[in-house]
């Protein structure tokens, strides 16, 4: 359903600690948010 209302864009952004940047699962939920939150085409 469409929100009734104009709503501003809104930005959404993710940090994590340098030690996490090698972490393949830290690496796999950083890619699925990003994935999950962008915009339709």
């Amino acid at each position: 359903l469409d929100i009734p209302l104009p709503l501003p864009p809104l930005t959404i952004g993710m940090a994590w600690h340098p030690r996490h940047a090698a972490d393949g699962a830290h690496g796999w939920l950083r890619t699925a948010v990003r994935r999950t939150l962008q915009a339709p085409a």
